[in-house]
């Protein structure tokens, strides 16, 4: 609440299983404000449910609705956003859309994992719903500058909540599932098909349509079958549209591949040869000739869950799970994007979950309770799932977010066994060649653990120091140096910097020389004139509100100009709601951006002067003065050589 009170914004990112929901229901509570939360709409149900438990009164609004356009009919002026990495990628629909929608709203994002793959979504997420600036106080001038090698700034905790929470009382078995030697044939066989293709004559087009089969054949046969299909449809089409587009390959390779790729440099032009058209003969031979050989790994999966523990298998592929569901007997659950049921049975999606959630023992919509359930990764966010002991990686996801998206149905408060036996089925070694899934997997976590663990164990102080301010003043024979602790506020939000002064400049943060501290431990104290203190302190200060105030934001183009020129009209006519109007524009314009204010600037610049009047811009957030005041100084003196 802090947070939101300050900034307008924050985020809660707390472990998976942690209980957001009921934190963020608590602070809607807690407001009294109208809310909207959006949410995946496979949670839809679920938020429903706690929300009505909680009584606490909100809209609910999916990502898919979002990414069509749908925005909510609560004039709201608080909004939760659920899984709220789902719009760390700038250019998606559902970015642009609620992007603008969020101005002037304080805005909550829940998400166990705010790094996926690199710290730009992180930068991402939180311009979504902050200005650029939002931690100048604290000498971060850009939300933008965060440097990965670096490590996240103290600073961040004011506006990211991650508590240091004691890991849930669940113990994890790991049981590694080798391939066998039927298995590594089948994927060699595979390579060997997808190797007498050419795919694209063009690198970038060709990496990525050869990763989409080979991820595919490192699933199962009847995943490379189905994307040999779609390579097949994708090569018809490009010969009778004379070629492929964007929107195309990026449907072809699909979401877990497309966010991988950079589309703007794709090399996509007006050119009908970027994909072998040659090759469709040769996908003939191989769709008529291939045989599926996914039978040894099936028989591998049998004998790992054939034990009556309440198991959940998550695969990527939409084949590989249809292929399961056979395989394992008419009474397994399965899930997908588009359907649910039991066995051949279709049953709806909120029908066939609660089976393996909190409420399993009061599931009577079939008369035997299913003890397998089988998904695709649209099951991977947000669900309750801990009535199951088990869960199996049928195929390894692309980051080590959804792999702990995955193990966080299990692995939460609730949990019904004392042991969660966690399955991952390994690649062959060809694919893992190929591919490296494990590495890449280890790479994106271990970024996101040295990045949340910093998080949730730094603190930043805000106490004031009641009694004077602390000053040392310590005699050193090496050049002059002085640090000083500033506590800077404005209206509610507060901020400490740490300023250096060396060779004359001040820079932010402490220099760590140890020689030169290692000198200064053993030197007496040293005496200062304290008009010369004042003076250092006083230019720390200015310093900092130097810094602090000035803007990094450049408005577009000449808007500003024209609406100066607007505002010295509306003076010549004395028109004072013009003026109004336009002063607010001005300061919105100038003011530090969120990403939909970039947005929504950028349409202004575009506008005709007549329409530009018209337009309505949310209120700036009141900007009360900046206040500055020393909190400790620590001042290393030079002095002369001892007298003889």
């Amino acid at each position: 609440m802090a947070a939101l009170d300050a900034y307008g914004a924050a985020m809660l990112a707390e472990g998976v299983g942690h209980g957001k929901t009921w934190i963020a229901l608590a602070v809607a509570a807690h407001t009294h404000e109208p809310t909207v939360v959006v949410v995946p709409a496979i949670l839809r149900g679920q938020w429903a449910d706690t929300a009505r438990r909680a009584s606490v009164t909100v809209e609910i609004v999916t990502h898919e609705q979002m990414s069509r356009g749908t925005l909510p009919r609560t004039r709201a002026t608080l909004v939760i956003i659920d899984e709220a990495h789902r719009f760390r990628t700038r250019g998606t629909r559902r970015a642009r859309i609620i992007a603008p929608w969020l101005i002037g709203r304080r805005t909550l994002l829940l998400t166990a994992t705010p790094i996926v793959n690199r710290i730009d979504d992180l930068v991402a997420e939180l311009q979504l719903v902050l200005p650029d600036d939002t931690l100048a106080l604290d000498g971060l001038a850009s939300i933008a500058e965060l440097d990965p090698a670096r490590g996240p700034p103290a600073a961040l905790r004011r506006i990211i909540v991650r508590s240091v929470l004691p890991a849930l009382a669940v113990p994890r078995r790991i049981v590694p599932w080798r391939p066998s030697p039927e298995e590594r044939r089948r994927v060699d066989g595979a390579l060997r098909a997808i190797g007498t293709l050419t795919l694209s004559h063009a690198a970038s087009i060709r990496r990525l349509i050869r990763t989409t089969l080979l991820d595919a054949a490192a699933s199962s046969d009847a995943a490379l079958r189905d994307a040999l299909g779609r390579y097949q449809a994708l090569l018809r089409h490009a010969r009778d549209a004379g070629g492929a587009s964007r929107a195309v390959l990026r449907r072809f390779a699909g979401p877990a591949l497309g966010q991988f790729t950079l589309w703007e440099l794709l090399d996509v032009g007006a050119s009908d040869g970027e994909l072998a058209l040659d090759d469709l003969p040769h996908l003939d031979t191989i769709l008529a000739r291939h045989r599926p050989g996914d039978d040894a790994w099936l028989t591998g999966l049998r004998r790992n869950v054939d034990d009556g523990i309440i198991t959940v298998c998550f695969t990527r592929h939409r084949a590989t799970a249809e292929l399961v569901r056979r395989a394992l007997g008419d009474n397994v659950a399965w899930v997908t994007g588009d359907a649910a049921g039991v066995g051949p049975h279709r049953v709806a999606r909120d029908q066939v979950l609660p089976a393996f959630g909190p409420q399993r023992l009061q599931w009577t919509v079939r008369r035997t309770t299913p003890v397998i359930l089988v998904a695709t990764d649209v099951a991977a966010e947000g669900l309750d799932l801990q009535a199951a002991g088990r869960i199996v990686h049928i195929d390894l996801p692309w980051t080590a977010t959804r792999r702990d998206q995955r193990e966080g149905r299990l692995l939460r408060l609730g949990q019904a066994h004392g042991e969660v036996e966690v399955v991952t089925r390994e690649p062959s070694p060809a694919i893992e060649r190929l591919l490296a899934p494990h590495a890449r997997i280890a790479r994106k976590a271990a970024l996101a653990e040295r990045w949340l663990t910093a998080i949730e164990t730094v603190t930043t102080s805000t106490s004031t120091v009641t009694r004077g301010t602390p000053i040392a003043i310590v005699g050193t024979r090496s050049a002059e140096l002085a640090v000083v602790v500033l506590a800077l506020t404005r209206g509610r939000a507060s901020g400490v910097r740490v300023l250096t002064r060396r060779d004359g400049e001040w820079v932010d943060g402490m220099l760590h020389d140890d020689a030169c501290w290692a000198r200064a431990a053993a030197s007496p104290p040293a005496v200062m004139p304290r008009g010369m203190l004042d003076v250092l302190l006083l230019d720390a200060m200015s310093h900092a509100h130097r810094t602090t105030t000035s803007s990094t934001h450049a408005p577009c183009g000449d808007l500003v100009p024209r609406l100066q020129a607007l505002a010295q009209r509306a003076m010549r006519r004395r028109d004072l709601a013009a003026l109004r109007d336009l002063d607010r524009i001005v300061r919105f314009v100038v003011a530090s951006p969120t990403t939909g204010a970039r947005q929504l600037i950028a349409r202004l610049a575009e506008a005709p002067d007549h329409e530009l009047l018209r337009t309505v811009v949310p209120e700036p957030r009141d900007h009360a003065p900046l206040s500055v005041r020393v909190l400790a100084a620590l001042v290393f003196r030079s002095v002369g050589g001892p007298l003889r």
